[in-house]
């Protein structure tokens, strides 16, 4: 009964620090494309508005695969490396959440000159696995695809419409 019991705490110490043992490590947005990487820094599980994300994510394509012509800007259409759909790059970020009134969040970036030095941002869709909540489900961050311009003041991208799924919404494509 003793050996029951010593089990059991053991099993019950490893859950409870599933998400420190998360946060020192590297996690993989989508184990079987490996399209890129997020982790948890100081963020509780609990709550994802705690906190902070940072992690890697493929973007981008090559001009020719969008005939020079993926985004306007200026009133001209035109290419803009390591931005939209694909995986050519991988961009640094770290960004907050903010609930919306209607279940999504507002993705806020923290050091929008780790995506581009540009004013705007062609974010593809994606979804960034998170880690486990305190119910040991899956948590992903998904991101739909948008085009982002830096705000005035903060300078910072915000992704919208952003939503938190137990299974991986977007193929990372």
């Amino acid at each position: 009964m003793k050996k029951i019991q010593f089990l059991f705490v053991i099993l019950l110490a490893l859950v409870m620090v599933s998400c420190m043992d998360q946060e020192n490590q590297t996690l993989n947005t989508n184990p079987t494309t490996n399209t890129g990487t997020i982790t948890c820094d100081e963020h509780d599980h609990g709550n994802l508005e705690k906190g902070f994300f940072s992690g890697k994510v493929a973007v981008g394509h090559n001009a020719t695969d969008c005939n020079n012509s993926c985004v306007r800007m200026n009133g001209k259409d035109q290419h803009v490396d390591c931005q939209g759909w694909g995986h050519t790059c991988s961009v640094n970020q770290k960004l907050t959440l903010k609930s919306n009134d209607d279940g999504t969040y507002l993705a806020t970036t923290l050091n929008a000159d780790e995506l581009t030095a540009l004013d705007l941002f062609n974010m593809p869709d994606r979804s960034i696995y998170v880690g486990l909540d305190e119910k040991n489900n899956e948590q992903w961050i998904n991101i739909p695809a948008q085009l982002s311009y830096k705000d005035a003041i903060s300078q910072q991208f915000t992704f919208k419409d952003v939503f938190i799924t137990e299974k991986q919404f977007y193929p990372n494509k």
